[in-house]
């Protein structure tokens, strides 16, 4: 596949990462145990577009500002798969199928990964 002029990433995590990372209990190679919504897509050899999809899924996120943990899974046009930590928001089943509604056409996905955890209040 071509260079699409994007800037050098992280070497991919194993192939089975991205598999890894959905399973409950199973933590992430690149540390997103926390995360609660898990965001798919396909770059395609269209860096324009595919930059453009991107931002769209970051206003969804924005829109909706929260504390659960966004991770990002790029699947590159050599078919590697890479994954980020994303921004933060307040993930929910909307949220999921508003961003799946986005990313549509490149068959990207969006969907809850885990239950909210209540959070550790007080010394126990």
């Amino acid at each position: 596949a071509a260079a699409n002029g994007t800037a050098a990433a992280p070497p991919p995590p194993p192939p089975a990462a991205t598999t890894e990372a959905e399973r409950p209990g199973v933590r992430s190679p690149v540390g997103g145990e926390g995360a609660r919504l898990l965001i798919t897509v396909y770059e395609t050899e269209d860096a324009t577009t595919d930059k453009a999809l991107l931002e769209c899924v970051a206003a969804l996120l924005r829109d909706r500002p929260g504390e659960d943990a966004v991770r990002l899974v790029v699947h590159d046009t050599d078919g590697r798969d890479q994954e980020f930590d994303f921004m933060r928001a307040a993930a929910s089943e909307e949220l999921a199928r508003s961003i799946e509604k986005v990313l549509a056409a490149s068959k990207g996905t969006a969907r809850l990964v885990r239950a909210r955890q209540p959070e550790a209040v007080g010394g126990r």
